[in-house]
């Protein structure tokens, strides 16, 4: 019961509240942090966590899984840069698919949706239910801040689900996606994450940082996006984790 108590007290904590509008001043955004097998969950902004985004680079999770379930690369597979220019200098090298999520490089994810194809895409998209499945926008780009849309909160759901190992594609692709999406480790807590970012117009932009975090012997999703002037993923990871500090959950 005191571990409860101590849950809910944490979820509701004023501290958090005024951390996430601290963090956020100026920017439209919304954060979800949920207690995977606890149902407790703090909401902060729910308007916004219901609305459908593109999923940009967050969308190389499940990319990556069903590259891997369905065959078209493996672990080991060396992608190699043929020199071409590259919209990012650091994408012009060689990649193993480890170091493509690491440094989310595009160019072999666009490589892998060639692989994959439209059918399979489809049923991937299918499968998982994954936002309005709309993926018109190109083969190569329709996750790129194009056609496809999903919410913070069915991006919770996925996470939730592949916490559990329960996505409908192999158990091997699912715990080799887990054990990559690992970015830090502190005192009692391990974090896992992966960022996404688009253009959505001159000077505005939207961002993504989606994971979990092992605290102690708990697991929780989170789950936030925002938009606003110079707003990338990478940039919304401290926001966040400056929320996550305010509920306890990281050191």
């Amino acid at each position: 019961m005191t571990s409860i108590i101590l849950f809910y007290a944490l979820l509701c904590s004023d501290d958090a509240g005024r951390a996430f509008n601290e963090q956020f001043e100026g920017y439209e955004a919304c954060l979800i942090v949920h207690k995977v097998d606890g149902g407790f969950e703090r909401v902060f902004n729910m308007e916004r966590a219901s609305v459908p985004f593109s999923p940009c680079s967050t969308f190389k999770i499940p990319h990556a899984v069903f590259a891997l379930h369905f065959g078209v690369t493996s672990p080991e597979e060396v992608f190699q840069w043929d020199g071409t220019p590259q919209q990012l200098d650091r994408w012009e090298r060689d990649f193993t698919l480890s170091t493509a999520i690491e440094y989310s490089a595009v160019p072999v994810f666009q490589t892998i949706a060639q692989r994959i194809g439209v059918e399979r895409e489809k049923e991937l998209l299918k499968a998982l239910n994954y936002g309005n499945q709309d993926i018109t926008g190109g083969l190569e780009k329709f996750w790129l801040t194009s056609t496809l849309k999903i919410s913070a909160t069915k991006q919770r759901d996925l996470l939730i689900d592949l916490v559990k190992l329960d996505w409908p594609a192999s158990k091997s692709s699912q715990r080799w996606i887990k054990s990559h999406l690992l970015v830090e480790e502190g005192s009692g807590y391990r974090l896992f994450g992966k960022t996404g970012s688009g253009v959505l117009r001159d000077g505005w932009q939207l961002g993504w940082w989606v994971g979990w975090v092992e605290s102690g012997e708990d697991t929780w999703v989170f789950v936030g996006n925002y938009e606003g002037p110079d707003s990338m993923g990478h940039r919304m990871k401290p926001k966040v984790d400056a929320v996550l500090y305010a509920l306890g959950l990281i050191s």
